[in-house]
């Protein structure tokens, strides 16, 4: 007959502050120009289309600046299947701040695309913060198996399935300002 043996398992938490790179996309299309109001789209030209958008991007001290790196993607633009012409103007930083001007600038043939945050912990910040979940875990765990008049005995399992890099959506800054790093043990119950 096969012993079975008592066990407890437990999810410790450590939460920490998010820090990592706004990447956001803009579609700057003739397709875009109809959308904006004109009737065919043919009144004006990319390069004019363009050039507007540059000289917003520039008054609203994005482009020209050190704050981060403006890019044009051709291909991304392809892959979209618009039938105008156009292309995808990305803007990546670190800075929140600049990430909510890019996303505010306006003008004609512009729409946003896609907005992602990436983030990205150390080996150093994984073991430190697996370290403290695993102490809350334990805390959670020797005051249940106190409760019940029983003693922790060796760990059985330890799950940690945090991801080194992520990469998020993102529509609103509520989940981008921290986040829970989780682990599980299992414990045996004297």
């Amino acid at each position: 007959m096969e012993h079975t043996t008592d066990k407890i398992t437990v999810t410790g938490i450590h939460e920490y502050d998010l820090k990592g790179t706004y990447s956001t996309k803009m579609i700057v299309s003739l397709q875009n120009v109809i959308y904006d109001g004109y009737e065919t789209g043919s009144e004006l030209s990319l390069k004019e289309i363009k050039d507007a958008y540059a000289e917003k991007l520039v008054d609203a001290g994005i482009a020209g600046t050190q704050k981060g790196e403006l890019k044009e993607d051709l291909l991304s633009y392809s892959l979209l299947g618009y039938e105008k012409e156009g292309t995808v103007i990305s803007y990546a930083t670190d800075s929140l701040d600049m990430a909510q001007k890019f996303l505010m600038v306006k003008s004609n043939g512009v729409m946003k695309s896609e907005s992602t945050f990436t983030s990205e912990l150390t080996k150093k910040q994984m073991t430190d913060y697996a370290h403290s979940a695993f102490l809350d875990a334990q805390d959670k765990a020797s005051a249940l198996a106190e409760r019940t008049e029983r003693k922790l005995g060796r760990i059985l399992i330890i799950d940690d399935h945090n991801l080194q890099k992520t990469i998020d959506g993102f529509y609103s800054m509520d989940y981008l300002v921290t986040r829970e790093y989780r682990v599980t043990i299992s414990f045996e119950l004297l």
